[in-house]
């Protein structure tokens, strides 16, 4: 069961929160994602289609400032799979909202790659960038816990010694 464990101020807290709910009240009424491709030759299938992934973003956005609400130095937030996933699959969403509002600007290569300098910023840019930072981080120690596999975490072997020279070429 992922546990995070982060020690974030109330302020920083906030500065997400300022970002993050009006992009949930946002979801209520649309997606960041374009609809083609959906199920289209049956129009009941793709209008309950739509309205099925609606409800669930709302519901996971919903889900996702509860949890940034909860989140406190003190208190770790724990998560079952199933909420763990929620979160995820908010956070995306958020994330997709704020590159599409925000950062359109930047190229999404440059900010899945945190290749964005600080000072290369407008000002109204500032918050936005650093939840999108920080919801990517988020996003990363979730799956990190949920697929420890897929890293190699396995494979580590902790009696390495990193620093042996042993296996550097010159």
């Amino acid at each position: 069961m992922p546990k995070l464990a982060l020690k974030i101020s109330p302020f920083y807290v906030q500065a997400l929160l300022d970002v993050i709910e009006p992009i949930e009240k946002r979801l209520r009424l649309q997606v960041a994602i374009d609809m083609n491709g959906a199920p289209d030759d049956d129009e009941i299938l793709l209008e309950a289609w739509r309205d099925s992934l609606l409800e669930q973003l709302r519901e996971d956005a919903s889900y996702l400032v509860e949890v940034l609400n909860q989140m406190t130095p003190e208190h770790p937030v724990e998560f079952s799979e199933t909420d763990a996933e929620s979160a995820l699959r908010a956070a995306s969403a958020v994330r997709l909202k704020i590159r599409e509002a925000f950062l359109s600007r930047f190229s999404e290569q440059a900010l899945e790659r945190d290749m964005i300098e600080p000072d290369a910023l407008r000002p109204e840019e500032h918050k936005p960038f650093m939840c999108y930072s920080f919801l990517a981080r988020f996003q990363e120690m979730l799956v990190v816990q949920l697929i420890p596999e897929s890293f190699g975490f396995d494979d580590f072997d902790e009696t390495d010694d990193l620093d042996d020279d042993e296996d550097i070429e010159d």
